[in-house]
């Protein structure tokens, strides 16, 4: 009889819960959850095998000697993998993994990098080396996975137990000044690792990073129009953080006056772009091409509202800040990024304005120095 491995799909993308955790323990095969592994398409409600799902069965197949793979699994394994963006986009890949498994609770977890030897633009980094120190690399055969080679930048295999349940703050904290090192900053001071108190200096001017968990309780809330008011490219203190989504970025702005970033936006902060703008075009790698919601327009309206205040609006954008002040982007309006390129010296953002009469293109263009507004490629689109 065959022996049998299990793929678990999960619905849900943080730790698993306790039943959870029962039923792979009771399972009598050894098994491999995947976080995300359905998707619930929205024109009938049911759910379907989703990308990740595919992957994890597509890149076991090609480990060949189901004893292997077994061996690989033991009792049980998560898997995780993505697939990478911008300029680097394999350095872009592992870093999401990071963050993945750094919210999964599974930073410090033993088990494997599953490495696919893709070429690399540039100079060569092994990030994966510097990130995940602890697992062991497994080369996988890109030319068996077929067209889904293109997909999957990086993978792992973890284990599932996660210890004493605890993160290990002064191991991010390293990993944050690694990462800042590689890419030629300089560490003037470095105290109290488990708050993070770290400064930083380049040839732009220095800042400062502080890697606490950010908003530990209930996040408070904040007001959008003190935001707006803030000058966001005088900004000094960032927050290195996992939990950077658009509302922890607003609310961290308001209330501590500090810009959350994932190992993710710092992997692509070198000093060349070692200003706090270099920083916000980094980041917004995370929110290109997402579903317009109203805290991630309220993150681009930060941006256009700083063109606005050092003057560097180049076309009419009105409309968008009527919206803006009036309803702070509620109902059906909103702003989202249909395009991110970088060049040398710029980020060229393409934003897409809607509301409820018509619908606008136009271009953020983030470089050292600041934030302009610029007209589109096309005219303006009406709905």
């Amino acid at each position: 009889m065959p022996r049998a491995i299990g793929l678990a799909a999960r619905s849900k993308t943080g730790p698993l819960s306790a039943s959870e955790r029962e039923v792979v323990q009771a399972y009598p095969h050894p098994v491999v959850v995947v976080s995300s592994g359905f998707r619930v398409p929205s024109y009938d409600g049911r759910a379907v095998l989703g990308g990740e799902l595919r992957d994890a069965a597509a890149i076991l197949s090609t480990l060949g000697d189901p004893d292997r793979v077994r061996s690989l699994i033991g009792k049980s394994k998560a898997f995780v993998r993505s697939t990478g963006t911008g300029p680097r986009p394999i350095e872009d890949a592992w870093s999401q993994l990071y963050g993945r498994l750094w919210n999964l609770n599974r930073g410090e977890s033993k088990g494997y990098r599953l490495e696919f030897q893709h070429e690399r633009p540039g100079k060569p980094w092994p990030i994966e080396e510097m990130l995940f120190p602890q697992l062991t690399p497994v080369p996988i055969d890109v030319r068996r996975l077929g067209p889904r080679r293109n997909r999957i930048g990086a993978a792992a295999l973890v284990d599932m137990h996660t210890g004493d349940g605890l993160r290990d703050w002064d191991g991010y904290t390293r990993t944050v000044v690694q990462l800042l090192q590689h890419q030629g900053w300089s560490m003037s001071s470095l105290s109290n690792p488990g708050e993070g108190d770290i400064h930083i200096s380049g040839p732009h001017g220095s800042l400062d990073i502080g890697t606490r968990r950010l908003l530990r309780e209930r996040p408070a809330s904040y007001i959008y129009k003190a935001v707006l008011d803030r000058d966001i490219g005088a900004i000094r203190s960032i927050l290195a953080t996992e939990n950077a989504s658009p509302k922890a970025i607003l609310t961290s702005l308001f209330t501590r006056g500090e810009l959350p970033a994932t190992v993710r936006d710092l992997s692509y902060f070198s000093t060349e772009r070692g200003t706090i703008w270099g920083l916000f075009a980094s980041q917004i790698r995370r929110f290109v091409r997402t579903i317009r919601f109203r805290t991630l327009s309220q993150y681009f309206g930060l941006l256009v509202q700083a063109a606005v205040h050092h003057d560097d609006v180049h076309t009419d954008i009105q409309d968008v800040l009527e919206v803006m002040h009036a309803t702070e982007f509620e109902g059906k309006q909103g702003i989202v990024c249909s395009g991110l390129k970088y060049e040398a010296e710029f980020t060229i953002v393409d934003l897409l304005f809607t509301s409820r009469e018509h619908s606008r293109r136009f271009r953020l263009r983030i470089g050292n120095d600041g934030v302009a507004i610029l007209p589109p490629e096309h005219s303006a689109l009406s709905s």
